[in-house]
Parts: structure tokens; sequence; C-alpha cells
């Protein structure tokens, strides 16, 4: 029986269900969050339904205690000092799930991972923001720059109705580079049926001042050289692709 687009997106979201089940049972969503499952640099910024909604509050210091974001519902902050920086209300959202956030070294920038649809298959991406003399702002975009480049080898299938928004690969970071003048990123072909390579990983660096990609790295490379840091959606991925997959350059 061919595994259809279809079946793979039902079968996803009959799991987001139960989760969302398991969810409305568990209260346990400690103040600084849990470990990230991209990452385990990353926070986690869990939520827990109260049984009419979704809540959350989350408060992730800078490395320097200096500094931090603050995450309430679906909006953030950043507390310095006594002073609130936010950006505009459409840039501050962060998604109830899934989501997670890593602060870079030296305390001058975090990233955001989150996806904008309601499983963790598909619509994963990372924005990174600066903050430079109390001033907050965002910082190189990494989404397309990745994305495409991924794409270029490890497309998806094309649909009858033609390219699927959906199939465009998950971005997500892993950890920062010198302090935060480099992150590295990951991209992800989409794990459902209609991409050939679901689940192929590649890890890119990329220098933060001028959004240019400094070295590419294999899924055997990014496991190998920051295995501490892999979180669980990796060691998974890795473990279903095959050697002269684990071997290739994205």
């Amino acid at each position: 029986m061919m595994i259809t687009k279809a079946v793979v997106r039902n079968l996803w979201l009959a799991g987001f269900v139960l989760v969302l089940s398991v969810i409305g049972e568990c209260s346990d969503c400690p103040p600084r969050g849990k470990p990230g499952f991209w990452s385990t640099n990353a926070v986690y910024l869990c939520s827990r339904w109260d049984g009419s909604q979704f809540v959350r509050e989350i408060r992730i210091a800078s490395p320097d205690g200096q500094k931090a974001v603050h995450v309430v519902g679906d909006h953030w902050v950043v507390e310095v000092g006594n002073k609130i920086l936010s950006l505009d209300h459409k840039t501050s959202y962060v998604s109830f799930y899934p989501a997670e956030l890593a602060w870079a070294p030296d305390s001058n920038a975090f990233y955001i991972v989150q996806s904008d649809a309601t499983s963790e298959i598909n619509g994963f991406h990372t924005e990174l923001f600066g903050i430079e003399q109390q001033e907050l702002k965002p910082l190189v975009a990494i989404n397309r720059l990745v994305g495409d480049d991924l794409a270029r080898r490890y497309k998806c299938l094309p649909l009858a109705s033609g390219s699927d928004p959906e199939d465009y690969p998950n971005i997500a970071g892993l950890k920062w580079m010198d302090g935060s003048a480099k992150i590295v990123v990951i991209a992800e072909v989409v794990p459902h049926s209609s991409c050939e390579h679901m689940g192929y990983f590649g890890g890119y660096v990329v220098s933060v001042s001028d959004g240019t990609v400094v070295n590419r790295y294999s899924p055997q490379d990014v496991m190998t050289r920051w295995p501490t840091v892999v979180g669980t959606r990796l060691q998974d991925d890795f473990k279903g692709l095959g050697p002269k997959e684990k071997h290739a350059l994205p």
C-alpha cells in the first residue's frame, strides 16, 4: 500500500492530539523551561493547558546574568536591568508549540526556533536577535539562505498542484560560535513521504555580520563535532539515514 502525504499528515495530527491530551494532564513546565529538542544548548519554551487555554511564563537569563528574555503567553520581551526592550507584535510572537531559545555565550544575541504548523513535522524557522547599547534589533535572516541551499540538492517530490510551502526545509539553530559572531544552523528535509530524503539534515556555519555561509557539514560531521549539543530530533533523524546520506554534504 502506498503511504500518501495525506496519510502521513493524518498520523502526525493524531500524534499531536495525543500530545495535547498529555499536556492537559501535565503541569510540569518549570520557570526556566526544559532542554530544547533541536539543540541541548537551547531552552524549550514549554507551555501547559489549564483546561481552557495554553499558558506560559518563562524567564531565560543571559549567560552574564545582566539580561533576560521574558516569555509570557505567545509573546516575549527582553529585560535589561529595569528597562524593557520590545519589538512589534508580529516580530515578538512565539508559538506555544513547539519553540525553543538559546542565548549566545557573550550575551549579545539570542535565537528563537519555532514552527508555524501545529505539529513537529514542518514549518520550523529561526530568527536571530541582537542587543547592543540597550537596543534590541533583528539580525541577519538565515531561513532562506540555508533553506534554499539545501533545497538545491534535496528536493521534495513535486505535487500535481505545484510546489508546496509545507515541503520547505525546516531551519533550526544548533549553537552559537565565536561569541555571537557565527551560528551553526540545521536545515532538515521535511520528514514526510513526499520527500525522497526525508529526515536528512545538513549543518551550516553562518556569519552573522554578513549572512554568508562559512562551512557546510554532513549529518555525520554534525554528530561528530557537536555530539553533546545535538538534540533528540536530530538524533532520531540520524538513526534513520543510510550510510551515504550520513556522509553526504548539503
